[in-house]
């Protein structure tokens, strides 16, 4: 039986606790500050950009760091130098492309979207885009040995740069444009880098002359986590991207607190699949998948076990919710947390099915799953917003977690035996253990 509470998995599991909740929460209090100082134009612009960024680093991973701790995690010698240097090597070129990308779509995609000032500040993260290369190499590095001491301080300190310039700003009234917000965010990127190369000199290996067989390796595993990457982030994202399109950028704005306040309630999850990825993949062995299965049952039904209270919560107050963190220019869209709520339920499920397939070294199966269910999402977006509205992201989006709920726990129980039944009762256990410790408390 796998056990959670093991100091080879608290340490990491705090730090990396640690660097999830305060990104978020530091982006939280620049989504507070930024929702009442911005027009509804111009946040929803700001909206926009942060959902490109945010596509942008998470297919990094995808393409990089999925295939990259998958096979550093048992190399040593030559073989972990060889892998290191593929990753590197591919690590830039990623980044090369996508900036040039960036350049030649910045304005195209403002003019979709009738969106002014979002081709300026794509063209600055054409510049962070860049930074990126040695931030991630060196973050990737000790995620693999599960030193997360390193992660945590480069993550905070790119962050806190953005919300100090935005509180202070705030406080002393002076004016925040969209302009500033990019230019600030490359300065915390660059310091960011910075602090991830020196925690991470350590782990550091030596760079090799194009290890032909290595990059192939990583490139045929990380086209597919590549590929799951963006089109699991085309289902986050395109319920946003279809109302700027479909109706305006201040409907993006009146949408997002509802998916910012369920963003809050993903902390957990990240925190988990951060941990236990390496673990699955050291793991790895031959047919035997076992070890990774019991671990996807005990991790699931931890995150049931947390996000189940506060999922009930964001439903019952959803409306002061929304006005308490947004503004009563928001406070018209409390019914959308409520609908969001529903489906935040199933993202332990979805994400940990993802993180499960590519430790086994499965991942074109969940390359192929969330291809169809982006497919699918589209169309059901598409006709919900033409029926209802705003309101109709929420709906689509919901329906659309739940179908790809049920299929995943079919998959799963005929490719590795794991229970749907099995994961609700290592909640009910995580229920019964936390009970019984504050009983001990008590006492």
């Amino acid at each position: 039986m796998i056990q959670f509470k093991s100091n080879k998995w608290i340490k990491p599991g705090l730090y990396t606790t640690f660097d999830k909740f305060s990104v978020v929460l530091l982006g939280f209090v620049n989504f507070f500050i930024l929702a009442r100082v911005l027009t509804k134009n111009e946040f929803g612009v700001w909206i926009l950009f942060t959902s490109i960024v945010s596509i942008l680093e998470t297919l990094r991973e995808g393409f990089i760091k999925q295939p990259f701790i998958a096979f550093l995690g048992s190399a040593n010698g030559d073989d972990r130098n060889n892998i290191g240097s593929a990753a590197f090597l591919l690590n830039t070129l990623y980044s090369v492309v996508i900036s040039l990308g960036i350049l030649a779509v910045a304005y195209p995609l403002e003019n979709f979207w009738a969106a002014s000032q979002l081709g300026l500040i794509l063209k600055i993260y054409a510049i962070s885009n860049l930074v990126f290369i040695p931030f991630s190499h060196f973050e990737y590095l000790q995620q693999s040995k599960l030193d997360f001491k390193g992660i945590f301080l480069s993550h905070f300190v790119r962050s806190l740069t953005l919300t100090i310039f935005v509180v202070g700003s705030y406080l002393f009234n002076k004016e925040i444009s969209l302009l500033s917000l990019a230019w600030v965010s490359l300065v915390g990127n660059i310091i960011g880098a910075t602090i991830s190369m020196i925690w991470g000199w350590q782990w550091k290996h030596v760079f090799k002359k194009m290890p032909m067989r290595n990059i192939m390796d990583m490139v045929k595993f990380g086209r597919f986590s590549f590929g799951t990457n963006l089109a699991s982030l085309s289902i986050r994202n395109m319920d946003s991207w279809m109302l700027g399109k479909m109706l305006s950028t201040e409907s993006v704005a009146l949408y997002n607190p509802a998916i910012r306040i369920s963003n809050l309630v993903e902390i957990p999850t990240l925190t988990v699949a951060n941990l236990v990825f390496p673990k699955m993949a050291q793991g790895f062995g031959g047919s035997d998948h076992s070890y990774a299965s019991e671990l996807y049952e005990r991790s699931v039904g931890l995150l049931l076990a947390i996000m189940i209270p506060v999922s009930i919560s964001m439903f019952l107050f959803s409306d002061w919710i929304v006005w308490i963190v947004a503004g009563k220019n928001y406070a018209e869209s409390g019914y959308l947390l409520q609908i969001t709520a529903f489906y935040t339920l199933f993202i332990p499920f979805g994400r940990q099915f993802g993180v499960l397939l590519d430790a086994v070294r499965k991942p074109e199966i969940n390359f192929y799953f969330i291809l169809g269910t982006a497919i699918l999402n589209i169309v059901i977006t598409y006709y919900f917003i033409m029926q209802w509205g705003i309101a109709g992201a929420a709906y689509g989006t919901l329906i659309t977690y739940f179908m790809r709920f049920v299929v995943q726990q079919i998959v799963l129980n005929k490719l590795l035996g794991i229970s749907t039944l099995r994961v609700f009762n290592c909640s009910i256990d995580f229920y019964g253990k936390g009970f019984a410790l504050l009983k001990s408390m008590t006492k």
